[in-house]
């Protein structure tokens, strides 16, 4: 499932709460979440990178030119190189993802007998 802007906005909000006791409305979660994403754009916009300790590292790439050969036509055709945003993520992130989803197959196959 892949959750669009909305639905990621009512997650930082949950998650705020679970993590500080606190309530967030969705007005300054939905800012929370466009001034994180406004804020990586930036950094990696000046070339830099963004290391999140634990949860990854936003970085930018760049992918080296190359020719290759239309398939339809037999043609060489040059692609040019180009820059783009990645995302690596972190040891603690991969754990947590990997147990939670292990977590979810348990209850699963419980639920099942």
């Amino acid at each position: 499932m892949q959750l669009q802007r909305k639905e990621f906005v009512d997650v930082v909000q949950e998650s705020f709460q679970d993590i500080t006791g606190d309530f967030l409305n969705k007005r300054v979660s939905a800012i929370l979440v466009d001034v994180f994403a406004e804020a990586v754009t930036r950094v990696l916009a000046e070339g830099n990178s963004v290391n999140l300790r634990g949860f990854g590292t936003f970085e930018v790439r760049e992918r080296s030119g190359r020719n290759y050969i239309n398939p339809n036509t037999g043609e060489m055709v040059a692609k040019p190189s180009a820059i783009y945003p990645a995302f690596i993520a972190g040891s603690e992130l991969k754990r947590a993802v990997k147990e939670r989803l292990n977590n979810e197959t348990e209850k699963d196959i419980q639920e099942d007998d």
